[in-house]
């Protein structure tokens, strides 16, 4: 009985050990996002960079770059002469 008890217990820690390894937290997929975007608006490439930071704000659903993606957005659209988008 006892025997049976520890292996119940050795796959229950196993069965949650599994999700976190495989399937880490989100934050490097978020960051890795972020860096893109920012990569893009530093090669000038406004356009593309506008579009990551909108998918980074709508798909990934973080609150971690918000306020930088809002920034860079503005930045962008006002590089690109596109005044009255750059104040939204």
């Amino acid at each position: 009985m006892r025997k049976r008890i520890i292996i119940f217990f050795l796959i229950l820690i196993i069965l949650v050990l599994i999700p976190i390894i495989i399937f880490p937290r989100n934050s490097s997929i978020e960051d890795a996002q972020f860096k893109l975007a920012i990569t893009l608006f530093k090669k000038n490439q406004y356009r593309n960079s506008i579009t990551e930071f909108d998918r980074l704000l709508n798909e990934v659903k973080t609150k971690k770059y918000r306020d930088a993606s809002h920034y860079y957005i503005g930045n962008a659209y006002f590089s690109l002469k596109e005044y009255s988008n750059s104040e939204k």
